[in-house]
């Protein structure tokens, strides 16, 4: 629902917002970016990331948001680096009003690699 609104409120007209779990692996066409802004706990579920991978196609683009800079960062870019390559991580300072209770944010973009078995483990979910 904040999706939706943030998207209206920014005249974003051309988009469709699905959660996960309604989501099944390598079914149904392939979308060009994807948008995970959740806690790091369900970005951290290998069947989130199979379930983000299959999604995207070659060259699509994965944004990641919800977790913090430093260990997190770095155990979320190990586990998707199978199917993504990171082009940016970027951190945001909180403002005064959330400093001492929401601390800092980190946010990746990557990009969908080609993987040579990706037909194998989309048979695997199908």
């Amino acid at each position: 629902e904040n999706a939706e609104n943030n998207a209206l409120r920014n005249n974003v007209n051309n988009i469709q917002f699905m959660h996960a779990r309604s989501l099944v692996p390598g079914d149904g066409p392939s979308a060009t970016v994807a948008v995970a802004n959740i806690l790091v706990g369900a970005l951290l579920r290998h069947s989130m990331v199979t379930t983000l991978a299959l999604a995207l196609e070659t060259d699509g683009e994965l944004c990641l948001s919800g977790f913090r800079p430093g260990d997190e960062t770095d155990t979320i870019t190990s586990l998707y680096s199978r199917y993504f390559d990171f082009d940016q991580c970027t951190h945001r300072a909180p403002d005064a009003a959330g400093k001492h209770y929401w601390g800092q944010w980190a946010r990746l973009v990557g990009r969908r690699r080609r993987v040579d078995n990706f037909h194998e483990e989309k048979k695997k979910f199908g």
